[in-house]
């Protein structure tokens, strides 16, 4: 018998609707790419709240802020999509 359950979103998930990284995950450098802009421009979005951004885990017991920067690929399309509507 099979079941169907559904994820509970919650946090910033919750707040934007998906998981962070549900379609994966870009670097700085190529979410510039994709959207034609500077990194440091990606960096402001992240700040702002435009994209989704995070850092990538470390080994247990070095510095959290060694992490490579990471922007999730969903909000990279859906700021795509509001740009052009």
């Amino acid at each position: 018998m099979a079941t169907n359950t559904t994820e509970q979103l919650t946090g910033a998930d919750e707040d934007y609707g998906y998981l962070f990284g549900c379609d994966g995950l870009l670097s700085l450098k190529q979410a510039a790419k994709k959207l034609g802009v500077h990194v440091n421009s990606i960096r402001r979005f992240c700040e702002d709240g435009r994209l989704r951004g995070g850092k990538l885990p470390v080994a247990e017991g070095e510095d959290n802020s060694k992490g490579k920067r990471v922007v999730c690929t969903r909000s990279v399309r859906n700021l795509i999509e509001r740009a052009q509507d």
